[in-house]
């Protein structure tokens, strides 16, 4: 992997982790078929970094 594509996939994830946030942030304003998908989609973003940032660095040690 190099370094740019680890830049793009870093990048895709924080995009991913703000729109799960303003997700949660407007369900907090009472739109609750919009907070549970984020809640969801939030914890299966923080899976996939936790997953993704382990083979990232891997692929860096080589």
């Amino acid at each position: 992997m190099s370094d740019r594509q680890a830049i793009i996939i870093i990048i895709r994830t924080w995009i991913q982790v703000f729109t799960a946030l303003v997700l949660i942030i407007s369900g907090v304003q009472g739109n609750w078929n919009v907070f549970v998908p984020s809640i969801v989609l939030l914890v299966i973003t923080i899976a996939w970094i936790i997953s993704g940032n382990k083979s990232t660095m891997k692929n860096v040690r080589q």
